[in-house]
This record gives C-alpha cells, structure tokens and sequence, in this order.
C-alpha cells in the first residue's frame, strides 16, 4: 500500500500521473494507493456539480490505463470542503487498488471518518468489514458542539443517584448519563425525520379558483368498480417473480404458478384492505398494481399538457424536445428571456398523502401534486404578471410550467414577478408538502447580460448559472458541435463502465451485459485487449456471422423516426403545436416542413434529415374508399372518417423502430457462408457458443496470431516444445 499526497510545487505536478503509472509498473500486483489526489473523477463528486476539466480527464485517464477500481465511498459524498457559509465540498480523497487485490480482499469497503481540525475527512478502507456482535459505546467529541450538551450532562449527573464506595457510585453516573444519551440521541434523530413526515399542523390550506380537468362519468365509475379477476390476473403477471419477498416470506413467483389455486380466494379481497405502506405483504402490492393501471389509464384527462411524465399517451422526452427548441428560438430572436430550474426537497417522500419512492403508485401522486403548481402558474399568466415564451411563425405563447422547468420572458423580468413566482412556490409547498429548495435551484438567461441575470438570482435566493445545463437526464441549452457538450453523456457511460471493473466475465457474459444492460455499447474488459474482430462484423446479424449489436448511427436514425411517425398522429399534443408554430406545415399537409436551414443546435434538424428515408416506407390509407368515390362527384371529401398514414414495413401498419432499423440496415453483398445453426443453436453454455464464434472466425488469440498482433506477448517461433516426439507450435489448426 503506497500513501499519496498531491504535490503543492507547480513542478512536480507535471508528470505526476506519468510518474505514478510508472510506480504501478514496478510495484506488486497486489497494490493500493491511498490519499489527497487534489482532483475529482465525475461531476457528481463535486458539490453542484462540475463541467469536466482536462486534470478530471488527466485522472480517469491514469485509473483506466493502470487498470486501478475505484471503489464507491461510503457513509459520505465528499472529503474535503473550504468550510465556509456557502461551503464548497469535493471528493478529493480516495483508494484505488488493482484486481489482484480485490482478489485478496473481496470485500473491502471505503468509508469517512469523523474530521477534527483538517477540513479534509479521514478516509479508511476495511478489507474485513464484517460486524460480530453489537457495536459498543463510543463518545463522539463532534456531540460536545450541540449548546445544550453541558446543561443536559449536568442536570443527568446529578440525577445519578448510587451507594457504594465512591469508585462505584462514580462509575454507576457514568452508565446511567451514557443511558441517557443514547436515548436523547433517538429522540433527536426522531424529531429530524419527524419534519419530513409529520403533516403540518393548522389550518389546512386550499386551492380555489383554478382551472380544472375533470374526467368523465365513465372514468369516474370505472375506478370505483370493484376489482376484476382479469385486472389481478393482469397485474401479479406484471411483476418480477424474482423480487425479494416481504415480510410474509411469499414471492410473487408464488402467486403466479399457483394462481389457479389461490385466485378465488384473492378476488375476494376488499379494496378497504388497502395500507398505503405496500410492502407489508406481497397481497399489497397486488392492490397497488392494480390500482396504478385504473389510474394511468384515466390520468391524461385531468393532467394539463404541459405534464408530460408518467402520463398514458405522452412521453417524457416531449419535454425535453420543447425546452431545447423554444430556447434556441428564443436565442435566434434576440428577445431576453429567462428559465428558472425547479428543485424539489426529496421530491416523492415529502408530498403530503404520498407514499415510498417505488410504490407503483407513487409517480401518479406526485404527477397530480406537481399538476396543481402548473395550474398555479398558469392562473398568475392568465393575470398577465407571467408571460411564457412566445416562439414560432405566429409567435403563439408556449407555457412549458411542467416538474422542473419555468420560462418566462421581458418584460416580466422586474421584482414584482420575481416575487410573485417566491410567492407562489412557497404557498404550493405549504399546500401539498412538497417544498422547493431555492438554494439548489437555478436561474439561467437568455440574451440576458450577466449582472441583470444576478440580481434576479438575489430576488428568489436561487442560483445564477449559464448553459449548457442538465434537464431530465439530458443536455440543454449548449452547442452539441463542440465537445464539452457531451461531457454529461460521456461521464454517465463512464460511470456504467466502472461496474464493470469487478465484474470478472467471460467474452460471453461481456455480450450478454451489452445486449441485456448498455444498449449496444462495446466491449469493454478488465483491461486493455485485442480487438478480434471487426465491429462492422460484429455488428452485422448473427445468420450474417455477426453478434448482433447493430451500428449505434442507424439505430439513432430509427429512433429518430419516430418522431415523425408520431407527428402527424399526435395534432393536439403540445410538442406538436410547438414544432408547428416555429417550422411550419409540409406541402403534403402531413408532415413538418422538413427543409430546417438554421441552427444546428435544434434537435429538430437532426429529425428532419431522416425524412427522406423514412418517407420510403410510409403510404397512405383512405378509411373510407366509398365516400372518397362520391366525394369526386361534389369536389368535397368528408373529413368525419379521418385517413391515416400506413407503414409499409409492418403487417399491422403501425410505426416500429425495429423494422426501421432491419431496413436501414440491409446489406447489398449476398450473406458470407457461416455456420449460423451450429454456433448459436447448440445446447451448450454461452461462453462455449460466443468462443466457437471467435474460432469460425479464425480470430483466437493463438501463438501464431499473437507474433502479427502483440509479438513482446507471443512465445518466440524458434521456441517449440517436444512432447512425445512431437512438435507443437499452437497454430489454430491445433484448435
């Protein structure tokens, strides 16, 4: 185990990670490294973040070229921080060490200790965490801080009370203050979790004067009705068998083969019977299944359009496609404008009547709560002291008030509107539960001069922060032509490929873990190998001698697809309304205009490129040929049967990315001569089908192949070894 500090001298920092790569080299396999690195790895060890930097990249760079695991850190987030009012914390320290030992120490573990004086944390790495028998009593100095520790340690010292030799009596105050403290621990600890949980006492508030969506008759009664057998049936199927079980012992694998015996007697289950704490056994977790489809199934009638989560028929990335187009719209225009980031305190724990994070149930809750915040907003619109972006050929309003984002634009930017909009976050906490941390929220300008962009942060007590930004998982608002753009998606990749670091898999199971988990991405070992084979070849269809992976361009390409599969079916959507306004109609009366000639940071450019391939598959359908035959006669075609577009690709005419994709991706060469049916049809493992491949395809790593490929790694050709007067060089013909 080598200790390490960062080196202050600006010298010795150059060459640093060279120099220590090179102390890798000669060290034992079996080797650690432990210390203050003065660098951070993801942006997440960073906090609020961080845009990656050359020394971040400088620092993966040396853990993936040394092969090194860097082990997740327990107990905290950060090790360092400047300790000031607004504190700056980081992830400064760290253990890496090699697969040799965590091959010794399999279950070795990275946790912080208790800071004295340093304003970095100690770190410590247990290679034998396991804890036998109770943890004993241990004083911690931190607790010495609390104001009201010496009044409490006196007034429990004096209520001690003990006979016996002084010795005795001393020690017997000694347990009975410990005793105490545990107990004053608890109750402190209770209270903490009690803010979160405890519905506030008073008058309840209420919300009056807004604009509601009611659903239908029929809706309303089908959620009332009781359950069907074919509604249960539906929703124990559902669920993953392999689940842990509750605390009835039963899985659900149980309820699923024995259905036949046990489905009368579950049908009788009354709705009463439902605890809004689901997990008390597997039968509630039926009832809330069941109960979430009823729910989804009527959602999008009350749910205003601008909620596009966790509702049936919309998707989320409708959002995220409207906020990057109507910022770049409104950048292109020139008007100053702002968006202001909505962060939630513990967003689905903290809604008043909601339940766990996980609960089938949970994201509908959540998705009518955050409904009453838009209809807020838009009743403070509607009163003209909010003005949404105004975007498009028609400059038609957009209101974008969905669960993270608000827009809006000059001249609206004075103090009024600032705080009316404090004003009306803080109402809808004390409403619902669910309180927005301004200290996390963000404010971000358009066409907006910086200082102009700070006062407006000091009037909501948020953050002035510039673009490009992260929104529902995506980049927002920055130049997907300059590479700091992706540093989000190539850091969250990064951060999957680090699990694979103690995943010791087979050059089958890698296969598997890409098919089943990274969606195609390649094949990454433990460390540096060969590429055996072509990725054109592995990408082409396994009856072809391929794997299957399919290229990642031309699947984007599909997905891309359908979008403008959904266009035309999808008129009154508001993601629709907002591409229709800013582009205009095509000339065929369907479609977008396709022709986009400005700004390459538009997502919809990159859609409207596609269009010329997929409108090779598509053709039109006329529902009613009768009614069209006699519409010739009157010059009018009746617009009561709507017509609809077909995909020719699919038997039932709907849009598909997979049949998109196998289009794109024929090949015009007739198909190699390989032997499909004996590699993948075989009743042998995996990794004896995926190695058969490597051998069809002559690709092994054999003494002979590895003098062309990796010659310092090969035995020599003049080494041969005699065996029973026989010569053996391990060519592939020895396979």
């Amino acid at each position: 185990m080598h200790p390490i500090l960062w080196p202050k001298q600006l010298s010795s920092q150059e060459g640093f990670w060279v120099k220590l790569s090179d102390i890798v080299g000669l060290a034992s396999p079996r080797w650690c490294v432990g210390g203050d690195f003065n660098v951070i790895r993801r942006s997440l060890e960073k906090l609020g973040g961080s845009r990656l930097t050359p020394s971040m990249k400088d620092f993966d760079d040396f853990i993936s070229d040394c092969e090194l695991i860097d082990l997740p850190l327990r107990s905290a987030s950060f090790t360092w921080s400047n300790m000031q009012v607004n504190p700056v914390c980081k992830r400064l320290d760290r253990f890496l060490y090699s697969n040799e030992w965590e091959q010794a120490f399999p279950q070795s573990i990275q946790g912080v200790l208790p800071r004295w004086t340093s304003d970095h944390w100690p770190i410590v790495l247990e290679t034998n965490p396991f804890k036998w028998g109770p943890t004993p009593f241990r004083f911690e100095n931190m607790w010495l801080q609390h104001p009201s520790f010496k009044e409490n340690f006196g007034r429990w010292w004096r209520e001690s009370q003990g006979n016996g030799w002084e010795g005795h009596k001393f020690m017997r105050k000694l347990q009975f203050v410990k005793a105490k403290l545990e107990k004053s621990i608890k109750e402190e600890i209770l209270r903490y979790f009690e803010k979160f949980y405890t519905s506030p006492s008073g008058e309840s508030w209420r919300v009056e004067g807004l604009d509601w969506s009611p659903i239908s008759g029929e809706s309303a009664f089908r959620l009332e009705s009781p359950f069907t057998e074919e509604e249960i049936f539906k929703a124990i199927f559902q669920m993953d068998r392999d689940k842990a079980p509750g605390p009835d012992g039963f899985t659900i694998a149980v309820f699923q083969d024995c259905w036949k015996v046990i489905k009368e007697d579950l049908v009788k289950v009354r709705i009463s019977d439902f605890r809004p704490i689901n997990l008390i056994t597997s039968l509630y977790k039926i009832i809330a299944k069941v109960l979430a489809g009823r729910i989804r199934e009527v959602l999008h009638e009350t749910i205003h359009s601008t909620q596009g989560a966790f509702v049936q028929g919309r998707q989320i990335l409708d959002a995220v496609l409207i906020a990057n187009e109507i910022v770049d719209e409104k950048r292109r225009s020139g008007e100053e404008g702002v968006v202001f980031k909505i962060d939630f305190e513990k967003a689905y724990d903290h809604a008043s009547r909601g339940l766990r994070q996980g609960d089938p149930l949970s994201p509908f809750l959540f998705t009518i709560v955050a409904d009453v915040l838009s209809r807020m907003l838009l009743k403070v619109e509607e009163r003209n002291v909010l003005e949404g972006f105004k975007v498009g050929r028609i400059e038609q309003g957009f209101p974008t008030y969905n669960l993270q984002m608000i827009p809006f634009s000059f001249p609206a930017l004075g103090r009024r509107t600032m705080m009316t909009l404090k004003n009306v976050l803080l109402v809808f906490g004390h409403i619902s539960g669910l309180k927005v941390n301004l200290d996390k929220s963000n404010i971000y300008g358009i066409n907006l001069e910086q200082n102009h962009l700070s006062r407006l942060a000091e009037m909501l007590d948020c953050k002035a922060s510039g673009w490009p930004i992260l929104y529902l998982g995506l980049p927002l608002g920055g130049n997907p032509k300059t590479s700091d753009f992706w540093d989000p998606v190539i850091e969250r990749i990064s951060r999957r490929l680090d699990g694979w670091q103690k995943a010791y898999l087979s050059f089958g199971g890698r296969i598997t873990l890409i098919q089943s988990c990274l969606t195609h991405m390649p094949c990454v070992g433990e460390g540096k190998r060969d590429h055996l084979v072509n990725w054109d070849v592995v990408c082409k269809p396994k009856s072809r001698g391929g794997l299957g992976f399919g290229k990642i361009s031309i699947r984007n390409v599909a997905l891309l697809g359908k979008w403008l599969w959904r266009y035309p079916r999808e008129g009154s959507a508001l993601w629709h309304q907002v591409i229709l306004s800013i582009y205009g109609s095509h000339s065929n009366g369907w479609d977008v205009n396709n022709i986009v000639r400005w700004s390459h940071r538009c997502p919809w450019k990159a859609i409207a490129l596609v269009y010329q391939e997929f409108s090779k598959f598509t053709r039109f359908v006329v529902e009613d040929l009768e009614g069209l035959m006699q519409s010739f006669d009157r010059l009018h075609i009746s617009s009561s049967v709507p017509d609809k577009r077909s995909w020719s690709l699919s038997p039932s005419g709907l849009f598909t990315v997979k049949s998109f994709f196998l289009a794109l991706s024929q090949y015009s060469e007739s198909p190699p001569i390989f032997p499909t049916k004996f590699v993948w049809n075989a009743q042998v493992p995996f990794k004896v089908k995926s190695f058969v491949w490597l051998v069809a395809h002559k690709k092994v790593n054999t003494n002979d192949l590895l003098q062309l490929r990796r010659p310092y790694k090969a035995l020599s050709p003049d080494i041969y070894y005699f065996n029973q007067q026989r010569w053996i060089g391990f060519p592939k013909e020895h396979l």
